[in-house]
């Protein structure tokens, strides 16, 4: 796109590679992003699965202090 804006605003061609310059840079910063952005996804979604395997199940609340003593042979 540079390249064919610059030819017909009359930049001169050496400018029009500094300026196509400026667009490969862009891409390579957004493409790292893009890997960090996935990477992170990863390791967000393992740790989501791993706390979901390691909650310890609920108390039962249903009985009476009294009645678990007794559960426990207390």
């Amino acid at each position: 796109m540079a390249l064919i804006a610059g030819h017909i605003r009359s930049i001169p061609f050496l400018w029009q590679l500094i300026d196509c310059s400026f667009g490969i840079i862009g891409i390579l910063v957004l493409m790292h992003t893009y890997n960090l952005i996935k990477k992170f996804k990863k390791m967000r979604e393992e740790n989501l699965r791993n706390q979901l395997y390691t909650q310890k199940p609920p108390i039962e609340v249903s009985i009476l202090p009294e009645q678990y003593l007794e559960r426990k042979g207390m």
